[in-house]
């Protein structure tokens, strides 16, 4: 919706998609086609999320924010859509470069596995070869929980601070 509105007003669109693995940049331009790729690039992305991850689980918002403050111009919008989990000191330092000569709408997105565990006692993770066990006790659901709600408070927080707008959204809504 962001791209088309952008395209309506005669705005120029750019956009960079990424995922663990890949970072593609869109070239700013003000045409219909500049939306198709955008938009066929996140399909593309999208469509990687169905096969397993075998890498580390770095945060790819550091690389991201790097180019976007190579690449964004004074007086631009940027909108940020990124999971939840990827704000930590070196991003939010990032975003507050960024917020210095753009402006920030920023759509972190959850799960609500990240919120709240389920109670399964013992369960068990792989992501290729590493391999992790927890217990799901109360203690540890409600850590978990702790967490969770840590990772909103940052968002909100920092979008406070920058003055940018704030739109969590959850995959549990479609």
């Amino acid at each position: 919706l962001f791209a088309w509105a952008s395209l309506k007003h005669n705005d120029r669109l750019s956009g960079l998609v990424f995922d663990h693995q890949h970072v593609r940049y869109i070239p700013a331009r003000s045409n219909q086609h500049s939306v198709l790729q955008l938009l066929q690039t996140i399909a593309d992305a999208n469509q990687r999320l169905q096969h397993p991850m075998r890498d580390s689980l770095d945060n790819p918002l550091i690389e991201v924010l790097t180019q976007a403050l190579r690449l964004s111009r004074s007086g631009s919008l940027l909108i940020l859509i990124c999971n939840e989990r990827h704000l930590n000191e070196q991003s939010s330092t990032l975003l507050r470069r960024l917020a210095k000569h753009t402006e920030l709408i920023l759509l972190p997105l959850s799960d609500p596995l990240e919120h709240e565990l389920p109670s399964l006692g013992q369960a068990h993770f792989v992501l290729g070869d590493n391999h992790l066990s927890i217990n799901t006790d109360t203690q540890t659901r409600q850590a978990w929980r702790s967490l969770g709600q840590s990772y909103q408070t940052a968002w909100q927080t920092l979008a406070q601070q920058l003055g940018a707008a704030l739109i969590p959204f959850s995959t549990a809504r479609p």
